[in-house]
């Protein structure tokens, strides 16, 4: 599943929207499914660089809230 997300970029000091691809992860023992991002998509990041974004754009405080 693909992922819009907009919402404040520390490094751009902005409004900013990166796209983030999630997987649902299936848990063992009735645990609730829950979602993983696989990958992050941050045209200001592919373009600049990002101190936040880590390895990937993985760390990036955007791809971080929650993919339900």
């Amino acid at each position: 599943m693909r992922k819009m997300i907009t919402g404040y970029c520390p490094e751009t000091d902005s409004q900013q929207t990166v796209v983030v691809d999630v997987k649902r992860i299936v848990l063992a023992g009735g645990m609730p499914a829950g979602y993983k991002a696989m990958s992050v998509h941050c045209p200001y990041a592919d373009e600049n660089g990002c101190h936040y974004g880590g390895t990937n754009n993985r760390d990036c405080p955007l791809a971080k809230k929650d993919h339900d």
